[in-house]
């Protein structure tokens, strides 16, 4: 009677052990894209960017993307767009950290998977504005790159 409960139970473990493998490989096919947009006129592009980073073994690549660095912007987020350009499911995940949809300012990270690179399309909108023009905003790595 032990045997057979050991084969059992031994027979479970190891059909557990193939679910979790199926569900990470399933994971793991589906690219890690964010798309949050309302239904107006979310025509003006203020921030249309390509982050493209390279992956470094046993390490994490994260990239932050404050928008705008300073202050707020003067018409409210109505769109925003993050491609996972991979598109294999081993890209990065993107967050919406602070802000986002309907404020006027967002911080959002991105984190690649261990050992992987970055590679994100990043579009976000406003609503059209007579007052406002479309203005490229810089990473903060970037900004401290042209201060030195």
């Amino acid at each position: 009677m032990k045997f057979t409960s050991s084969i059992v139970l031994i027979f479970v473990a190891a059909s557990l052990h193939a679910s979790e493998s199926a569900e990470v490989s399933l994971l793991n096919s589906i690219p890690h894209n964010y798309f949050e947009c309302e239904e107006v006129n979310a025509i003006l592009k203020v921030y249309d960017r390509l982050i493209l980073k390279s992956g470094k073994p046993n390490s994490i690549v994260d990239v932050t993307i404050k928008l705008p660095r300073i202050g707020f912007l003067s018409r409210p987020i109505t769109c925003i767009s993050i491609e996972d350009l991979d598109g294999n499911g081993y890209g990065g995940f993107p967050e919406v950290v602070s802000g986002g949809l309907n404020h006027r300012f967002v911080t959002i990270s991105l984190e690649s998977q261990v050992g992987k690179g970055l590679s994100f399309s990043v579009k976000i909108y406003t609503d059209q504005s007579a007052s406002q023009q479309p203005v490229r905003y810089l990473l903060e790595e970037e900004a401290s790159e042209e201060e030195e």
